[in-house]
């Protein structure tokens, strides 16, 4: 089986000086209000890939080092005010796409590469699996997060509906393919076959290089 997955995971390690606990990603849950708690998967998704690939990238002296939970947060409300979910969330990938371009222009970062893989209706015009597959897979060779937004679980138990997560590794033989994604400060281990072949809305994919700039 292949097996691809993102160079330093330890990355996305966030420590709670509060309890002591340390989360692997950010929670939406850590929002201070009711609405960004219900609809910040998105924006929480989007610091994640954000401070990820800045770290991984620009500092190399951060490697094995944990980002506070508060100074997390502040990243978090800067990414609300440009990934800003609607009452429905943030249900489209072309969106969240150009809401992380303006939040990189307004902060002087150089995007290299951003793409995306959607699942529009109807399900006769979705990628095949062994597209979605190679999306992952090169991504990830590149050392790219993606998110990936769900919007119908179908058979598979492990992902929130209408939901934005984070994939850092991708495994996967012939048509099986499992992925870990990161989501709520901690990792789940998901069947993309059966989400695929069962998911009745889809969702799609989107990744990105950002850095900063070089004077």
């Amino acid at each position: 089986m292949t097996k691809v997955s993102l160079s330093n995971p330890e990355l996305f390690k966030i420590f709670d000086e509060a309890t002591g606990e340390v989360h692997l990603g950010s929670s939406q849950k850590w929002y201070g209000t009711e609405q960004q708690r219900r609809a910040g998967c998105g924006p929480s998704v989007a610091s994640d890939l954000v401070s990820y690939m800045l770290l991984s990238r620009s500092d190399p002296y951060a490697k094995g080092k944990y980002i506070s939970k508060k100074d997390f947060l502040v990243l978090m409300e800067e990414m609300w005010q440009y990934v800003t979910p609607s009452e429905r969330g943030l249900p489209s990938t072309d969106l969240f796409y150009k809401y992380l371009l303006s939040y990189a222009k307004d902060k002087g970062l150089c995007v290299s590469r951003c793409a995306i893989c959607d699942m529009h209706s109807p399900a006769s015009s979705w990628p095949s699996l062994a597209e979605i597959i190679r999306f992952l897979e090169v991504g990830l060779r590149m050392d790219l997060p993606v998110a990936f937004l769900n919007l119908d679980s179908g058979e598979e138990e492990n992902l929130d509906v209408w939901h934005w997560v984070t994939v850092i590794k991708l495994e996967y033989e012939g048509e099986q393919a499992f992925i870990d994604i990161i989501d709520d400060g901690a990792v789940s281990h998901i069947n993309l076959t059966l989400w695929y072949k069962t998911t009745k809305l889809g969702g799609g994919f989107v990744c990105f290089d950002i850095k900063k700039r070089h004077i």
